[in-house]
């Protein structure tokens, strides 16, 4: 018993400290929509929405959604 909650508090641990090597400092997406006009910023959010369709065809679901919040990113500026 004593070792599977050891386990357990150890296996936290990790993930808390993977979950921090892993975290951006950087918000690329943020710093290109600084740079570009209101044009080319529609033509990247068609090319992802189309992307999405394209992969939800495929039946790549996660990958579709990917695509959508990456395009939801461009949205918001």
């Amino acid at each position: 018993m004593k070792s599977k909650s050891c386990d357990e508090k150890i296996i936290e641990k990790y993930r808390e400290e993977l979950s921090s090597l892993y975290s951006s400092k950087f918000d690329l997406i943020f710093d290109h929509k600084l740079k570009i006009d209101e044009i080319k910023r529609n033509e990247i959010i068609k090319m992802l929405e189309q992307k999405s369709k394209e992969r939800l065809k495929n039946l790549d679901y996660k990958g579709a959604i990917k695509a959508l919040r990456r395009a939801e990113k461009y949205f918001s500026y």
